[in-house]
């Protein structure tokens, strides 16, 4: 009984000792571990034996819709270079999504100064907003709403357009999350002047 337990038991060790090592035969390189027979590669590396050196601008993420290409900067990083329209780490946001929100308008014309409050909205097209209570005119039948146009990611033009009001146009600039803006408004034979600041509430 001795005996057949301690052949068994030599067995078994000797089963054991003869395993291979599943790591014995990979050479994990770049960095990589040997995990169970597999090599876990490190972030920037694929293959059997992390050889194979991928991409930085595949890893990105960049969206293919609002991105022109990927580069790679003086560090080797990837960077997203975006579409006109577009921009953020990955082209993921549009440049008229920083202008829409609330506001109080500060604005200064010929006839003297104004303070009210206005609204910047989304416009009836891609790369435009909407001011809405341009002039402190929300009354009007109109309602005053006022498109702008991005001609970059912080330079807009208020191109003519006839309001209840007047003709309007100007254009402006968003620096530090202030937006300021000038217009001329025409009504008739007279011509009024105004410059305008704007701070969200």
């Amino acid at each position: 009984m001795k005996n057949t337990l301690f052949l068994s038991l030599c067995a078994l060790l000797l089963l054991l000792a003869c395993r291979p090592d599943p790591c014995e035969r990979l050479n994990c390189q770049n960095g990589g571990i040997c995990v169970d027979g597999e090599c876990d590669c490190p972030e920037g590396f694929i293959g059997p034996e992390c050889t194979i050196v991928l991409d930085p601008c595949q890893q990105k993420g960049c969206d293919p819709t609002r991105s022109e290409r990927c580069v790679l900067n003086n560090d080797g990083e990837a960077q997203c270079i975006c579409r006109d329209g577009f921009e953020g780490e990955f082209c993921d946001i549009t440049w008229t999504e920083k202008f829409i929100g609330r506001y109080q308008c500060t604005e200064s014309c010929d006839a003297g100064g104004f303070f009210f409050p206005l609204t910047i909205e989304d416009g009836p097209e891609f790369g435009k907003f909407t001011f809405t209570n341009f002039h402190n005119q929300a009354s009007t039948t109109t309602t005053a709403k006022i498109v702008a146009t991005l001609v970059t990611s912080t330079v807009f033009q208020i191109e003519p357009q006839f309001m209840s009001f007047g003709i309007v146009e100007g254009g402006g600039t968003l620096e530090n999350d202030q937006i300021s803006y000038a217009f001329t408004l025409i009504n008739g034979s007279d011509t009024l002047s105004c410059s305008a600041t704007l701070a969200r509430n």
